[in-house]
Order: C-alpha cells, then sequence, then structure tokens
C-alpha cells in the first residue's frame, strides 16, 4: 500500500516536483533514486520503547532528523489514514530542502491521508469524502465555530499547533487545502501548490502573493464555501 501511495501522490501535487525531478516523479513513469526509511512496530509499547513518539497520543509520525517515519501496529494493523498522512509529510519533506509552516504542511498531509485504490487509482474524490473537512463544514453550518483561514495563518510552530484544539487544528488546516483546491472549480490549485513547493525550499512570500487575493477576502470566501456552497 505505501509504495502504490508512494508512486501516485506525486500525480496529486504534480507542481510541487515539476522543477526536480519532472516527469519521473509526477508520472512515475522511471525507478526513483531516493528511498525512504519507514519503521513499523508490532504494538504500542514497543512502539514507544523504540520509537519514542513526540506525543503519547501519536500511531506514527515522521521524523525530519532522522529521515523515517514510525508506525506501530493495532490489532495487527496499522491504519491506512496515518500511514498515509506521515508519508505525504515524509514524501513532500524528502524531495525538497526543508519544511513549511504547521498550517500548510499538515493540511497538504490531511488533504491526501484519506485517499483509498479505486480500481488501482488513487482516489481522493469530493471535499466531502475526507472526514476533517466534512466534520469543518458541519460544524460551521451547526453554528459552531471553527478556526477561520485568517486563525489558520497562526499556527506556524509545533508549539503553536500543539496547544490548544489539535483536532479543531486539523480540521481546519485540512479545510483551508480543500479550500484552495477545490474553490472556483480548482483556479487556486495551482498558486497553491507553487506555495507548498516554495514553502518546503525555504523562499516562499505571503500567502496573498501567491493567491493575489487579500487574507480578508480569502477568510470571507472560505467561509462562504463551507457554509453556502454545494459540496460533494
Amino acid at each position: 500500500r505505501l509504495e502504490a501511495f508512494f508512486l501516485q501522490a506525486f500525480g496529486e501535487y504534480d507542481l510541487f516536483f515539476a522543477g526536480a525531478q519532472g516527469a519521473r516523479l509526477i508520472f512515475g513513469v522511471a525507478p526513483v533514486d531516493k528511498r525512504l526509511t519507514v519503521y513499523v512496530y508490532r504494538d504500542k509499547e514497543q512502539f514507544k520503547t523504540h520509537a519514542k513518539p513526540p506525543t503519547e497520543w501519536a500511531a506514527g509520525f515522521y521524523s525530519g532528523a532522522a529521515h523515517a517515519s514510525y508506525f506501530h501496529q493495532l490489532d495487527g494493523r496499522v491504519s491506512m489514514e496515518v500511514l498515509q498522512h506521515e508519508l505525504t509529510h515524509q514524501i513532500l519533506a524528502e524531495f525538497s530542502a526543508g519544511q513549511g509552516p504547521c498550517w500548510l504542511i499538515e493540511g497538504a498531509a490531511v488533504y491526501l491521508d484519506k485517499a483509498e485504490f479505486r480500481d488501482g487509482i488513487l482516489t481522493l474524490g469530493g471535499p466531502l469524502e475526507n472526514r476533517e473537512v466534512a466534520e469543518y463544514r458541519a460544524n460551521l453550518r451547526a453554528g459552531g465555530k471553527e478556526h477561520s483561514f485568517r486563525a489558520m495563518l497562526g499556527f506556524v510552530s509545533d508549539k503553536e499547533w500543539d496547544g490548544g484544539d489539535v483536532a479543531g487544528n486539523y480540521r481546519g488546516a485540512g479545510a483551508l487545502v480543500a479550500f484552495l483546491i477545490h474553490f472556483d472549480g480548482g483556479r487556486y490549485r495551482g498558486d497553491f501548490l507553487d506555495l507548498l513547493r516554495d514553502a518546503y525550499n525555504e523562499g516562499s512570500g505571503s500567502v496573498e502573493d501567491y493567491l493575489g487575493l487579500s487574507v480578508d477576502s480569502l477568510d470571507f470566501l472560505m467561509n462562504r464555501f463551507y457554509r453556502e456552497c454545494v459540496l460533494k
């Protein structure tokens, strides 16, 4: 499953890799020289003892310092969602020079971690097929409070990300990325991927520079996108 996800994930974020190894990565037409290291432990106890996860609740994590991902089995299985989330972190980091702000890297991972294979093709479906995004929209429509576009931009460091409502942070990050990819028929997808690529390569400007809209406008449009637009 990891090999299949690895081969097809490049196509989902094609412009991120366009300047590196180009079509070799995006279309998987030739072997990739780089190998990714992944450790899978038989249970949580072994995982905690040997992998030393950053948080008590972690079911898996990617370590940029070790250039490896770590997971544990539960009842003989590893969560596909966790595997794909952390492997997205690993792919983006290992095929770039650095790492971006938390809202961006976590949103990019949430966007891909629910992917399923249908007839051998990695399939994401619409925004509402992603659990975090669907919950974000449902909560807003029910009158609940979720992180706005502007609020999400404040989650830059690990310390900021891990403080407060972490589940809400994941919902907000996933919703923000899904909004940028799907809004107005995908009009801003390329701009988002340019931002993602440059952030990981330590050269990005402001969100406004990439999208050509003010944060206030993006905040308004994202709120409207989830409150009023018909999504599938």
